[in-house]
C-alpha cells in the first residue's frame, strides 16, 4: 500500500520527476494485483502533485458510464462505483472519446463546467483537473484523472507527467490481468484432467509427452516424472506399414491417419504388458510448434463382453458396435484450443451444476440420457437425475467434495433418463471454475457391458413420464444447500 507522503524537490523540478519516476517503476515492477495496483499508482501520484483526488476509471459504453472500482481521496468523500457520462459535458466525453486530455482549471468559471458547478463538482470538491483517456485497438477504455478542490494552472510538464503515468500503469495492469486470466485457465484445465475416467496426453510436434493425468499414469503404469519426455509411441503401437521405425514427428507432420479417427490399436503398459486401446487425437488449433491432445481408453472389458454376447446374436452386437463408434468418432474429431475440448469431444457424459442447479451438460450425456438438447437438463437440479435409491449417496459425495475440494473415489449408481428408465454409471467428481465462478463438475461412464450391471428392464415411458413427480423433485433439490 502507498501512502501519500511529502517529496523533496518541489514538482516540475527535473529532480523531482526523476525520484517520483524511479519509485513508480519499482512499484509497478512489484504489484501482483491489477485493482491494487491502480490504487497505489493513484495514491503516489496525488501525494507527488498534491492533488486531492486520483483515479483510474474503467469504460462502460454499452451503459455510458464510468466504473470506478477504488479511487485515492484526501478529506473528500469517495467517488466508487458508477458514474454516468451525464456528470460531464458533452464537450469532455468528446474530446476523451477522440483521444484528447482534458485540462480544466476552475470548473467554477470554465464554459464547459460552470452551469453544473453548484450541484455537481462543487460538492464532489472538483475544481480543478486533468483527464487522460487510454485507448485499446482503437476503443476508449479507461481514463486518469487527476483533481484538486481549489483552482489551479496546470503545467505543461505536469500534464505530460500524467499522461505518462497513465500509459505506463494501465499497461502494468492488463499484464496483471492476462496473467491471472492464464493461470485461473490453467486451475480449471488441472481440475478436469485430475477427474477425467479417459487416459489424456498432450504430445508435442516430435511426438514427445508433455503432460498426461492421472488417469494415464494408473492406464500406463507410469508416473508422470517417468512419462514426460517419452514418445508416444513408447505407449502404445502404432499403425506403421511394414513395421518400419517409427518416424513419429514425419507420422504427425503428414497426418498419417492419426488425427481425427478413432483408432483400435495395442497400449503398453510400463511392464511391457499390451491391452487393447481406442484413441482419439486432435492438434491444437493456434499453436506453434505444433501440439497433439489424445484421449485413450482400456477397452479390455469391452472386448471380454463382446465374447461374452457373441452367443446371443453377434450382428446385433456388431450392429451396438459400429454405432458406438460412430457416434465416439462425431464427438472425438473436433478439434478446439481451448478448455471446453476435452468436455466436448469426452467420451464419457459430463455436466456442470452451481449449488444444485446444472449449468452445462456435453453432448455425450444427452446421447446416454436420450434427452435431444441441452435446454431439457441446463436448469434443472442435479439430483433429479439421481435414481431415489442413490440420492442420499450421491449428496453425501456433493457435500463431502464442498468441504475437501478434491476428487474422491469412483462411485456406481443409477441415472434416470429422458423416457424414465434407469441406467449404471460409474461416477467421478471434482470442484472447479465455470465461467468465472466455482462449480462442480460430474463425469459419468456407463458400465451397462459388465457383468451384475444392468438397463432397468422396463419399457421406456414417454418423455412427458417421470419417476419423480415435481413436488417430489423441489424437495429433493433443497437437500443441496
Amino acid at each position: 500500500m502507498v501512502e501519500r507522503r511529502t517529496w523533496p524537490t518541489p514538482v516540475g523540478q527535473p529532480d523531482g520527476d526523476e525520484s517520483f519516476l524511479l519509485e513508480l517503476g519499482e512499484l509497478l515492477r512489484l504489484s501482483r494485483s491489477s485493482s491494487q495496483l491502480l490504487f497505489d499508482v493513484s495514491a503516489l501520484l496525488a501525494g507527488y502533485l498534491g492533488a486531492s483526488r486520483c483515479m483510474f476509471s474503467e469504460i462502460d459504453r454499452a451503459n455510458e458510464r464510468l466504473v470506478i472500482d477504488r479511487d485515492y481521496h484526501s478529506d473528500l468523500p469517495s467517488m466508487a462505483g458508477f458514474r454516468p457520462f451525464g456528470e460531464h459535458s458533452n464537450e469532455t466525453v468528446a474530446a476523451l472519446s477522440a483521444g484528447r486530455v482534458v485540462v480544466t482549471c476552475d470548473s467554477a468559471t470554465d464554459p464547459r463546467t460552470a452551469r453544473r458547478f453548484d450541484d455537481t463538482f462543487g460538492p464532489a470538491g472538483l475544481r480543478a483537473w486533468v483527464m487522460v483517456p487510454m485507448f485499446l485497438d482503437g476503443r476508449w477504455v479507461s481514463s486518469l484523472g487527476v483533481c484538486t478542490h481549489m483552482p489551479r494552472v496546470w503545467e505543461a510538464r505536469e500534464v505530460a507527467l500524467i499522461q505518462s503515468v497513465a500509459e505506463r500503469a494501465w499497461m502494468s495492469a492488463e499484464q496483471l490481468r492476462e496473467v491471472k486470466a492464464l493461470r485461473d485457465s490453467e486451475a480449471r484445465k488441472a481440475a478436469i484432467l485430475a477427474c477425467a475416467l479417459d487416459a489424456i496426453v498432450s504430445i508435442d510436434h516430435l511426438g514427445q509427452v508433455v503432460e498426461l493425468n492421472l488417469a494415464a499414469e494408473r492406464m500406463f503404469g507410469r508416473t508422470a516424472e517417468d512419462a514426460i519426455g517419452r514418445t508416444l509411441a513408447e505407449l502404445v503401437v502404432l499403425p506403421l506399414a511394414g513395421g518400419d521405425p517409427v518416424d513419429l514427428a514425419r507420422l504427425l507432420e503428414s497426418d498419417g491417419g492419426l488425427l481425427g479417427a478413432l483408432i483400435e490399436l495395442p497400449a503398453v503398459r510400463a511392464d511391457g504388458a499390451t491391452f487393447p486401446a481406442e484413441m482419439a487425437m486432435v492438434a491444437v488449433a493456434g499453436v506453434t510448434p505444433p501440439l497433439f491432445t489424445a484421449t485413450l481408453r482400456d477397452i479390455t472389458e469391452r472386448k471380454r463382453s463382446v465374447e461374452r454376447e457373441l452367443s446371443r446374436g453377434l450382428d446385433e452386437r456388431v450392429a451396438e458396435q459400429t454405432q458406438e463408434l460412430a457416434v465416439a468418432r462425431r464427438t472425438l474429431c473436433r478439434s478446439e484450443a481451448n478448455l471446453r475440448v476435452v468436455i466436448e469431444t469426452a467420451l464419457d457424459g459430463i455436466l456442470v451444476h452451481r449449488s444444485g442447479p446444472i449449468v452445462h451438460v456435453n453432448p455425450a450425456l444427452l446421447r446416454m440420457l436420450g434427452h435431444r438438447d441441452h435446454q431439457e437438463l441446463v436448469g434443472r437440479p442435479v439430483i433429479d437425475l439421481v435414481h431415489p435409491d442413490h440420492r442420499d449417496d450421491v449428496l453425501t459425495r456433493i457435500r463431502r467434495l464442498r468441504r475437501r475440494g478434491v476428487p474422491g473415489e469412483l462411485l456406481e449408481s443409477r441415472l434416470v433418463d429422458a423416457f424414465g428408465a434407469a441406467c449404471w454409471v460409474e461416477t467421478s467428481a471434482t470442484s472447479i471454475e465455470f465461467d468465472g465462478e466455482p462449480a462442480e463438475l460430474l463425469m459419468f461412464r456407463e458400465i451397462s457391458g459388465r457383468p451384475g450391471a444392468h438397463r432397468d428392464g422396463r419399457a421406456r415411458r414417454p418423455r412427458s413420464g417421470r419417476l419423480v413427480e415435481p413436488e417430489d423433485r423441489q424437495e429433493v433439490a433443497l437437500l443441496v444447500p
